[in-house]
């Protein structure tokens, strides 16, 4: 065997580990977002099963999604919230939504 293949076969070997340990740390990373404890009240969301309340509310308007939760008054909501009847809902069930 030709003594200038080993380097190459090593740096191969090298380059492929770097990727690896890239990969991992990419992927280490992305999770604590995709896990992470927030989808909470106000978090953006793509689907209602994204966030704890199970509730993704898209304010077309502004192309906007964020997790909120159905309420029955205003002071089930956080702070400068309304409780407030939107038209995806059944009647007489109400969602938080920021101002």
């Amino acid at each position: 065997m030709p003594a200038d293949k080993k380097p190459k076969e090593g740096r191969r070997n090298i380059v492929m580990w770097l990727l690896i340990i890239f990969s991992i740390f990419v992927l280490v990373y992305m999770s604590r977002f995709y896990f992470a404890a927030g989808w909470g009240m106000g978090d953006a969301c793509l689907r209602d099963k994204d966030c704890r309340g199970k509730v993704c509310y898209v304010r077309s308007a502004r192309h906007v999604a964020y997790c909120t939760r159905t309420c029955s008054s205003d002071e089930q909501c956080p702070e400068e919230w309304k409780c407030l009847q939107v038209p995806k809902m059944p009647e007489g069930e109400r969602l938080c939504l920021r101002p």
